[in-house]
């Protein structure tokens, strides 16, 4: 009969290992509250994370603007039709050395280029907004040779006045 009862007390010390429900409960909800105070603790890194981001957008995106308004102001000739010497406008459109015409302007968010009356291309990403673009040519005078004045808004920095001088 001994055997019996030490057997019997036996598998109740053998059954009860691990946990409880209610250890079980507890354990999930200290884990909880460590994970929305790591989480809370993290808010401003990752709210911080996109708008670098953001600005890191905005700057490559006007880097590359800027790019290619004076790659194309590279390859023009003393022909630049709009704006006239001594005015300001918001389109800049000049001759290249082979011929083509070259329309730089705004089209809602984005710089546009048009080549030769054809369609006009957007140049900038539709992430970020172009609101205001303005050009400026201003003659020889002085000593200072003609040269191009650009700027404009973007993402809502503004950038320029850019200057691009013409020695022909």
């Amino acid at each position: 009969m001994t055997h019996l009862v030490l057997a019997v007390t036996d598998m109740k010390t053998k059954l009860q290992h691990g946990f409880t429900l209610l250890e079980t409960i507890i354990y999930m909800a200290l884990f909880g509250l460590l994970l929305s105070g790591l989480l809370a603790s993290m808010w401003p890194f990752l709210r911080g994370a996109d708008m670098v981001s953001a600005k890191v957008v905005v700057e490559s995106e006007s880097a590359f603007a800027i790019r290619k308004i004076n790659t194309i102001l590279a390859s023009s000739t003393a022909a630049i039709t709009i704006p006239v010497s001594g005015n300001s406008g918001n389109v800049l459109t000049l001759t290249a050395y082979n011929g083509d015409t070259f329309t730089i302007a705004t089209s809602g968010r984005a710089f546009t280029v048009q080549k030769n009356a054809g369609t006009a291309v957007p140049f900038t990403a539709d992430r970020v907004d172009v609101t205001m673009f303005t050009v400026k040519q201003v003659a020889p005078a002085n000593g200072f040779p003609r040269f191009i004045e650009y700027s404009f808004i973007l993402g809502g920095v503004p950038y320029g006045p850019i200057r691009k001088y013409f020695i022909f």
